[in-house]
């Protein structure tokens, strides 16, 4: 090779302390190396022969001109995915769009932050009067005994309210476990609706029609009943209770005879995702026109097994309610078409490709989680976890928890904690943490203090390339 160039479908940009080799068609890094083999890439711009090309690297490394030689050539042999001999010259840049795109959301990642929570997620109980398989939460049934209902008291709620009022906090959501247990639920509705703050709810309960209208009349905003099912046997066993459906539907047919905007949620598993369809056409016979669809996901509390649906099902899904927002326009439908993506990315396990693409974890950045014993926890996906709790209401403000250090800590880690992984040492670690699910660490490795689930994926798609530092980690 007289001439190399970088092929036409690569391009190399530096990002931080490392260099990435970037499909220009796919807009993805499919390569990340050390500084030698970043440095050697951006010299095959095809003006190079391999002697200047030794030259130049001379001049930024300790080899002498035969060790040197050796390891540039052989360095080259290992490259020829991604360089090829030029006979004439070409424009090489290596300027990233991506890679910038990326560098700013890691270098601007707590200014996207708020000042404030513009919403608060209450978890009003942890009992529930249902026994749902997917549950993530880990609620308790309401026969079970327990010490941790704790929530804060109608007068420590008030005071909330009104700091959360003057904070510009637009939203409360009543959660659980079954939030209409929590006995003060109407004095909470009424007490954040005076601050001005919309109120929000859901349940699984069966509620009468005097109870919906007194939600309704302590200022509740909307109210989501979960219906996973137009089967009943199937609704039964995805419920843990005998009869469910019926009440479901009853208290969803009271919130709309009293007036209480209603949206029904659908969890999808193995078990009701070829039944979505006749769902469908069961809600919108009952003028039930709000529907938001999510798909299973595995929980730190609740081990059940793999309930997810598999490809075939998630296809004919999204063929199912693409059609059914066509022929039923009535029909607000929440779904996203692009799980389908994630899921073939993880079975087929090629989701290195979109490494740095992974979702920014979003875990306290917009909202806050507020347990059912009155502690703030970082992240609502891992409750249990008091390396993860971050303040407690009984005795802190809402913003003096926000900006707590507890919680820097969570948003912007030292490295310390990670003293015995790889993450260390990672020149990557800051904008790598952005990615982090704090949920899938936990059920891989058992702690929150270990590498990300993925981090060995982009080194895994190039197994043929063994020069050093070639790996994710160098």
């Amino acid at each position: 090779m007289q001439n190399p160039i970088v092929k036409k479908e690569f391009t190399v940009s530096k990002w931080e302390d490392c260099y990435y080799v970037i499909d220009k068609t796919k807009k993805l890094p499919v390569l990340k190396v050390g500084r030698f083999v970043g440095l050697l890439l951006l010299l095959c711009n095809g003006k190079n022969d391999v002697e200047n090309i030794i030259l130049t690297m001379s001049k930024c490394t300790r080899d002498n001109n035969l060790e040197l030689k050796k390891k540039v050539i052989d360095t080259m042999e290992s490259l020829q995915l991604f360089i090829e001999d030029a006979s004439e010259q070409r424009n090489f840049s290596a300027e990233s769009n991506l890679v910038e795109e990326l560098s700013t959301i890691a270098e601007n990642y707590l200014e996207f932050r708020k000042d404030y929570p513009l919403y608060i997620d209450f978890y009003l109980s942890n009992k529930c009067t249902r026994n749902c398989i997917y549950c993530f939460s880990g609620s308790q049934s309401k026969n079970e005994s327990y010490a941790t209902n704790n929530f804060l008291s109608v007068e420590r709620f008030k005071e909330i309210s009104y700091e959360a009022q003057n904070l510009g906090t637009k939203t409360f959501i009543f959660t659980g476990g079954e939030p209409m247990l929590n006995p003060y639920i109407f004095d909470y509705i009424h007490i954040a609706r005076l601050s001005g703050i919309s109120v929000k709810t859901s349940t699984k309960m069966k509620l009468s029609q005097a109870f919906t209208k007194k939600l309704l009349d302590a200022g509740l905003s909307s109210l989501q009943v979960s219906i996973d099912s137009a089967n009943s046997e199937i609704e039964d066993f995805l419920v843990g209770t005998i009869g469910v459906l019926p009440e479901l539907v009853q208290t969803a047919e009271n919130a709309l005879h009293v007036g209480i905007p209603l949206s029904v949620r659908c969890v999808i598993t193995k078990y009701n995702a070829d039944e979505i369809g006749d769902l469908l056409i069961f809600l919108h016979e009952r003028e039930m026109f709000n529907v938001s669809f999510s798909f299973w996901g595995e929980s730190c509390e609740t081990k059940v097994g793999n309930l997810g649906a598999s490809i075939d099902q998630v296809q004919r899904l999204n063929s199912v309610i693409e059609k059914f927002r066509i022929t039923h326009p009535k029909m607000q439908i929440q779904y996203n078409f692009s799980y389908l993506d994630i899921l073939t990315e993880e079975k087929s396990n090629i989701n290195a490709k979109n490494y740095l693409r992974r979702p920014i974890c979003m875990a306290s950045v917009n909202g806050m989680k507020v347990r059912s014993d009155g502690k703030v926890m970082f992240c609502d996906q891992v409750q249990y976890c008091d390396e993860l709790i971050v303040g407690n209401l009984h005795t802190e403000g809402i913003q003096e928890v926000w900006k707590s250090l507890e919680m820097m800590r969570w948003l912007s880690p030292s490295r310390e904690g990670f003293q015995k992984t790889l993450c260390y040492s990672c020149a990557d670690f800051e904008c790598c943490y952005r990615h982090r699910c704090h949920k899938d660490t936990i059920i891989k490795y058992g702690t929150l203090f270990a590498r990300n689930v993925y981090c060995n994926m982009i080194a895994d798609l190039f197994p043929m390339l063994s020069v050093k530092k070639m790996t994710l980690y160098p």
